[in-house]
């Protein structure tokens, strides 16, 4: 058989030989991206759209980086229109657009991609079989603003805060403004660091500054000291403490810059991936099946001074389906949750006629979604008490435009659909592994999950501001679906979650149900929590509601003295509207028992034994909590 070889249009000689007439497919076929100009230190934008395009249109197995650092610039790059859900839509410019493209593996053996502007790393779309491997990402700049309290004067309600290094400010109208990579951000949005531990302060909540709110007054005033140093008089907030960091990313859309961006692919893999910074999510995927991440990394670059990472969740799937996988994982310093696995609740808006709705994408940035197609099977449930109505296959679906969608169904409506009624996709619900994974130093929770499928959470290592695991489901106000069916959590590290000062329980269940007395109601169902171990200074471990089938058992519960309890009324355990209970052969080490609570209906057929440190009996209340959705 005669060999030849490939030749870009540049005319370099590409290594990997092929048949002329057909390939081999016994030899992957391998180009380095030096041969396309693609150098470090250059803007690598003009040679990577030449190498895609030559990928595009010859057969490519693998895509290599000799190790180094490539820069990427915004200036020339492609250029699209994106409705991504949970973030901001708009036009972006993207670096890596893998639109279309299968099979293919780009390895950065060791490279550091650093990205320049308001731009996209990478875009993955109607895509298949895409591996991403061995590289870091950065950007230049920051995408959030940063400084450093270096005075505090308690007499006078002010603190002094030095700002230098990658942040540049100005100051109009006695408020601050800091320049970033997205342009200037007020303090709008704020929050407060410990340098030592690179964690949220505790109880931060009573230091956050509130301007953001128009329904309040500004209640601050920034003016300069001298340069490099911005005294900032604090009227209602507590005052911070020498040496804490402010960070804060303005009141703004700020979600405009995910660093992967992945829409209706499949079979996807990211390995070996160190992400240090974006300007919104790390990892948004949407529509897509079958995505494993393994050793993908998110934290601030060693040395680099930055407290921040992702300016919002490390990952997040809406709607997803197959296998969304986690393994030996790193999530650190970000603004939001380690990951957070759902589906969209649209609301009934029109009855058009027997078999045709008009929906409506509530939450602004769910505006675009792709929400169903020809063949889904949608279920209808109530928005006040969720409870399923009807499911339905879809016929068509007309999108009308980013907010309104009409769609029609193979069989009638019945006659109990009623408008406000909440609309979810059932064929699309992805089952979640995370394995051997560490969540810390981040505000808000380490995960979120509200997928049908089967859930696995197993040997990671949880320690986040608010609570570790959120189990919702909201059709009132975020719009996130749906309920869980097989949810088992153990043998995971629990420490001092909670810390924020927000209140809340360490795991917690609790779908946001507006009409809270549909006692015989459940939402949820098949928890099992068993062999973990909690280590926390406050009381709060697990709170659960409206759930069908609940264990909590053999974990261990040891007191740390790391801070002070900030919720001591707070029930260990607190069951409300649930049933199939099981609280058996748990330890609980603290200098206090460990009470329980639960209403009628969750105390009815409870199994409670073999416990250690508890309280021999279960106390039965009558009053439904008010937790909120956060």
């Amino acid at each position: 058989m005669r060999i030849c070889f490939f030749a870009c249009l540049l005319g370099v000689v590409i290594v990997s030989a092929v048949s002329c007439s057909q390939r081999d497919q016994d030899v992957p076929v391998v180009i380095n991206v030096s041969d396309f100009g693609l150098v470090p230190e250059k803007d690598g934008v003009p040679a990577l759209r030449k190498l895609l395009d030559y990928v595009e249109a010859n057969p490519v197995d693998k895509v290599i980086f000799p190790k180094g650092t490539y820069h990427f610039h915004a200036d020339y790059a492609d250029e699209f229109y994106m409705t991504v859900s949970n973030n901001t839509n708009g036009l972006k410019r993207v670096a890596f657009p893998l639109m279309g493209f299968e099979n293919l593996e780009i390895d950065g053996q060791g490279a550091e991609f650093i990205f320049h502007g308001m731009i996209v790393p990478f875009a993955i779309e109607n895509a298949k079989g895409i591996t991403l491997k061995h590289f870091s990402i950065d950007f230049d700049r920051p995408f959030y603003g940063q400084a450093e309290v270096v005075a505090v004067d308690p007499s006078a309600k002010t603190f002094d805060i030095r700002i230098d290094g990658e942040w540049s400010y100005e100051i109009h109208d006695q408020n601050l403004w800091v320049n970033t990579i997205g342009g200037l951000v007020n303090i709008g949005k704020n929050l407060w660091f410990d340098p030592n531990t690179r964690s949220t302060v505790y109880n931060v909540n009573q230091y956050k500054l509130d301007p953001w709110n128009h329904w309040v007054d500004d209640n601050y005033e920034a003016y300069e000291v001298q340069p490099g140093i911005v005294r900032v008089t604090n009227r209602v907030s507590a005052l911070p403490e020498v040496g804490w960091i402010w960070v804060f990313k303005g009141n703004g859309k700020a979600r405009k810059v995910p660093a992967f961006r992945v829409f209706n692919s499949s079979d996807l893999a990211f390995e070996q991936i160190n992400l240090h910074h974006s300007g919104a999510m790390g990892l948004i995927g949407e529509k897509s099946k079958n995505i494993s991440l393994k050793r993908f990394n998110v934290g601030t670059k060693q040395g680099s001074g930055r407290m921040i990472s992702t300016t919002a969740d490390a990952t997040h799937f809406v709607n997803c389906k197959g296998e969304i996988t986690f393994e030996d994982c790193v999530f650190e310093n970000m603004l939001d949750d380690a990951t957070n696995v759902h589906g969209i609740y649209t609301k009934i808006t029109r009855l058009r006629d027997h078999h045709t709705i008009g929906v409506n994408l509530i939450h602004h940035e769910q505006w675009g979604f792709h929400f169903a197609g020809s063949g889904d099977t949608l279920l209808i449930s109530d928005n006040r008490t969720f409870k399923p109505v009807q499911a339905l296959v879809v016929e068509s679906v007309n999108f009308i435009n980013e907010e309104h969608l009409e769609i029609t169904f193979t069989d009638q409506l019945n006659e109990e659909v009623e408008l406000d009624f909440g609309v979810e996709n059932i064929s699309w619900q992805a089952n979640l592994t995370m394995k051997n994974c560490t969540v810390h130093q981040n505000r808000a929770r380490s995960i979120l999950i509200s997928t049908r499928g089967k859930v696995l959470v197993e040997d990671n290592y949880f320690s986040s501001m608010m609570g570790a695991i959120s189990i919702a489901g909201d059709m009132n106000y975020w719009f996130e679906s749906g309920p869980v069916e097989e949810v088992v959590i153990r043998k995971n590290t629990f420490e001092n979650h909670c810390s924020g000062g927000k209140g809340n329980h360490v795991i917690m269940v609790n779908p946001n149900i507006r009409e809270r007395d549909q006692a015989g109601h459940y939402f949820h169902k098949n928890i099992t929590i068993d062999s973990n171990v909690f280590k926390t200074f406050d009381r709060g471990i697990l709170y659960a509601e409206y759930t069908d089938q609940i264990s909590f058992t053999n974990n261990k519960i040891l007191q740390t003295h790391t801070f002070e309890p900030l919720f001591p009324e707070y029930a260990v355990i607190k069951f409300e509207s649930s049933r199939g209970i099981d609280v058996s052969g748990n330890q609980y080490h603290w200098d206090t028992k460990a009470d329980i609570e639960a209403d009628s209906t969750s105390f009815h057929d409870m199994k409670f034994e073999g416990n250690q440190g508890f309280e021999p009996r279960v106390k039965v209340v009558n009053t439904l909590s008010d937790y909120e959705i956060q």
